[in-house]
């Protein structure tokens, strides 16, 4: 199952970095984790993922697959500078 998540700044202020915290929980089929990321970074006013569109960053995505149906929180973080 694939997911997207976002943290966002407020609209005066501006994207420094962001980042994600995966659970620890482990997969019993596979012995892996049962989380993975398949993007992570700049999102726009929406929370999607920009990629190279060349919109201004509003916040911070992360795409997430679940491998199983192992439960955990996934945290999403952004750090925001004002800049009005």
């Amino acid at each position: 199952m694939n997911r997207i998540g976002a943290a966002m700044c407020a609209a005066d202020e501006k994207v420094l970095w962001g980042g994600y915290e995966l659970p620890t929980t482990g997969n019993a089929d596979t012995g892996g984790l049962a989380y993975s990321v398949w993007t992570s970074g700049p999102a726009n006013a929406a929370g999607e993922p920009i990629g190279d569109s060349g919109e201004t960053p509003r916040g911070w995505s992360v795409g997430i697959h679940r491998d199983s149906q192992t439960g955990g929180l996934v945290r999403v973080h952004v750090m925001c500078a004002d800049i009005g």
